[in-house]
């Protein structure tokens, strides 16, 4: 599922560049009231919100010891760590923390 949400959210980060692209009011970078963030960092910031919930710790031992899916936290940052366009977006320095030098991208 992991390489799964890598791909997921590279096809969908073009889809949304095309319509940006193609749509000249949703290519200005408005900025919303007490937001200082650009169109595509509202992009990943709205990917990683819908990864958002709380978890008990029982029910995040349960999620470890019987889902085989990755805990939403681990899921958000992997696949945003081997986002290039995220890199950019964040403007993130080289081997930060957010943009390790090793990203597994297969598409």
């Amino acid at each position: 599922e992991n390489i799964a949400d890598n791909g997921g959210l590279k096809l969908s980060y073009f889809a949304y560049q095309k319509h940006k692209n193609g749509n000249s009011s949703a290519s200005n970078d408005l900025c919303l009231p007490g937001l200082d963030y650009k169109n595509d960092q509202l992009y990943f910031i709205a990917f990683a919100h819908a990864w958002c919930n709380i978890q008990t710790s029982n029910s995040l031992h349960n999620l470890l010891t019987t889902d085989p899916h990755s805990p939403s936290r681990s899921r958000v940052i992997g696949t945003v760590q081997n986002s290039d366009e995220f890199t950019k977006a964040f403007s993130c320095k080289s081997k930060a923390t957010m943009n390790p030098s090793n990203k597994c991208q297969l598409w």
